[in-house]
């Protein structure tokens, strides 16, 4: 559950449990895609502002939570047919 980064900075990992459960009644695949579009919204955002702090924040976020994604199989976020 704690996982320590790169940086030596140890965090807790809720990557898997967010990207895997979903708001009730949404499809893995939508909320992922959702989470996707905010993440990228935020570091555009913190890009042209140049708020270095928060864009790296989200920068970080991102890689997490592609890493997280990566883990579990393509199928689990195809769309409903």
């Amino acid at each position: 559950m704690l996982l320590t980064d790169r940086d030596g900075i140890t965090h807790f990992n809720y990557f898997l449990t967010m990207i895997t459960r979903s708001p009730e009644g949404e499809a893995p695949d939508v909320w992922l895609a959702k989470l996707r579009q905010t993440v990228a919204l935020n570091v555009e955002a913190f890009e042209r502002t140049e708020s270095w702090n928060e864009l790296a924040k989200w920068v970080w976020f991102r890689q997490h939570l592609e890493d997280a994604r990566a883990r579990w199989p393509d199928a689990m976020f195809q769309p409903a047919q």
